[in-house]
């Protein structure tokens, strides 16, 4: 669930700041701020870590089962079921109240109708934006920087005890140049790119800064390559293949080795083979040193598996121009979709390693 609602709330919305300016709530702002739309984001928000409570679920099962198998006395089996579960109750009763609290301070504030305004600018926090002013923090609405630009001031209406910002004007007409360049710098801020190197990736060229940082990409390759040749090694030092006396020998017991032992043979072979062309391929980008680049709209995209453990693995993505690029959380979570972005990417893994605000 990605924690910013953008376009629910337009805090530039000419309605809203002539309304804040004179010191009134827009019905509409009360309305989606206090309302069943309110109710709606700030539930989904509660904050409830379901890594913590699938934790909490799988402990009670397990030391459950666990006592089950030992024969325990039925005062400890109950202890074992009901302790964890209890644990993950209360955690949900916390966030429950700490939600309503919120929820009934905010209607409150909106009921009063105290507006206050300060100059600051917005910024890119733990894992949402924020308005930082100098003695204080803001909330955007929903979480959403909306139209706002990090870097550019803006004078912002907001509630003064819950900080929830109402709406935002622009002090002065900032250049479209410099608008785009804080959007970028906070870009290349969450996921971790070099700023100074974007000059020369404009010339399509990779500095030494990031290839030092491309070969952290060879790590995989290599674990694949080893994990292969370990489990075929062992294979067929198993079936007595390297005491063979010719090769024509060798492939002959390969042929005839059980079913089973060719199927698993072969996905580890498919395996050794994939992560030698990954090898090859961060090998060229890395003595290449140069980028490739892709301009066009950018949107953000997640992706969800399963292993066969059951435990869903969920990978981000940033998609511009149809090119897809793998990102972390907070690179993903400060991401505006639908504009218009320059990326630099290593032309055979893909890797992104800086992009540009364009429009």
């Amino acid at each position: 669930m990605l924690s910013q609602f953008s376009g629910m709330y337009p805090v530039t919305k000419k309605a809203y700041l002539e309304a804040n300016q004179g010191g009134r709530i827009h019905p509409e702002q009360e309305e989606l701020l206090g309302g069943k739309i309110g109710d709606f984001v700030g539930f989904i928000r509660l904050g409830i870590n379901l890594k913590q409570a699938f934790l909490y679920f799988t402990l009670s099962l397990f030391l459950g089962f666990a006592l089950i198998s030992m024969q325990a006395a039925m005062l400890y089996i109950i202890a074992g079921f009901v302790l964890p579960l209890v644990g993950l109750v209360a955690l949900f009763a916390s966030k429950w109240i700490s939600y309503k609290k919120r929820r009934s301070n905010l209607q409150q504030e909106l009921n009063q109708g105290i507006i206050e305004d300060a100059v600051g600018t917005l910024k890119f926090g733990k894992d949402s934006y924020q308005v930082v002013l100098p003695d204080r923090r803001l909330v955007m609405p929903f979480v959403s920087k909306e139209e706002l630009n990090p870097g550019v001031s803006y004078r912002f209406y907001y509630l003064p005890q819950s900080g929830v910002v109402l709406s935002a004007e622009e002090i002065s007409h900032t250049p479209v140049v410099e608008a785009r360049a804080g959007f970028t710098e906070t870009l290349a801020e969450v996921n971790g790119f070099k700023q100074s190197s974007l000059e020369a990736n404009q010339r399509g060229e990779l500095t030494a800064e990031q290839v030092a940082g491309i070969y952290s990409h060879l790590i995989s390759p290599l674990v694949f390559i080893a994990t292969s040749l370990a489990v075929l090694y062992y294979a067929i030092s198993q079936a007595g293949l390297f005491a063979v006396p010719s090769i024509g020998d060798f492939f002959s017991g390969l042929l005839q080795s059980p079913t089973g032992t060719k199927v698993f043979g072969g996905i580890f072979f498919v395996l050794l083979i994939w992560g030698l062309v990954l090898l090859i391929q961060t090998l060229l980008d890395i003595m290449g040193r140069t980028v490739a680049i892709v301009e066009g709209q950018g949107f953000r995209k997640m992706s969800t598996s399963k292993d066969d453990g059951g435990s869903k693995n969920t990978r981000m993505y940033y998609v511009i121009d149809g090119v897809r690029f793998s990102v972390e959380r907070r690179g993903f979570l400060a991401f505006e979709d639908g504009r218009q972005y320059k990326a630099y990417f290593t032309p055979r893994r893909k890797v992104l390693v800086n992009i540009e605000v364009v429009r």
